[in-house]
């Protein structure tokens, strides 16, 4: 959460190079979640169709992060420094709160699977 801030005001304020750093972490972070919410998901036979979190399913939620990080993908290859800006505040910020719901919806998931971690 605070990382996709700090990007931003760093596009804001001109200093490209350290804005794209934080962002490549914010996206290498992303990516990472999401392999890992699907890796769990599949070994406890989570059905990601039907499962809600955030107010939409869960597959909902995954697909949209992968539209918000392809534009972000988009943004950084034709480098356009507004764009990464607005993504990163307007579109991956929100989406911070959702995931939240969704490792804690896929935590009582795997607890009503495999009990509760001790």
């Amino acid at each position: 959460d605070r990382a996709h801030e700090e990007a931003a005001v760093l596009l804001v304020s001109g200093d490209y190079k350290k804005a794209l750093e934080k962002l490549n972490g914010c996206f290498y972070i992303w990516d990472l979640m999401t392999d890992a919410v699907r890796y769990v998901g599949t070994l406890s036979a989570a059905d990601f169709g039907a499962m809600k979190a955030g107010g939409d399913t869960i597959e909902a939620q995954i697909q949209k992060l992968q539209a918000a990080l392809g534009r972000l993908q988009e943004a950084f290859r034709v480098e356009d420094m507004v764009r990464l800006g607005d993504v990163a505040q307007h579109e991956l910020k929100p989406l911070v709160r959702e995931w939240r719901a969704i490792i804690e919806t896929l935590q009582r998931h795997v607890a009503g699977v495999y009990g509760p971690v001790a």
